[in-house]
């Protein structure tokens, strides 16, 4: 697992971006996720670092439907 800190300047630059997207407008960046019957519901915000890289943020809004509770973060390399 690579800790934030790993990942180069122009990676983390395009994480801060793409969270900075996500809060000033969850409902219209993400889409609803399909995970299991047994897990629960979360929203998935998906952007692109280049072409080769794809971060994945998963997420619930609490109970006020304004705050943002981040479940999982993940990177996804494609290619060399």
């Amino acid at each position: 697992m690579a800790r934030f800190s790993s990942y180069s300047l122009a990676e983390r630059q395009t994480v801060v971006a793409g969270l900075a997207k996500l809060a000033e407008s969850p409902t219209a960046v993400s889409r609803r996720s399909a995970p299991p019957a047994e897990l629960p519901s979360f929203q998935v915000y998906e952007f692109w670092h280049n072409s080769a890289v794809l971060f994945k943020i998963l997420f619930k809004y609490k109970s006020d439907e304004e705050t943002l509770h981040i479940h999982s973060f993940g990177r996804i390399e494609y290619g060399n």
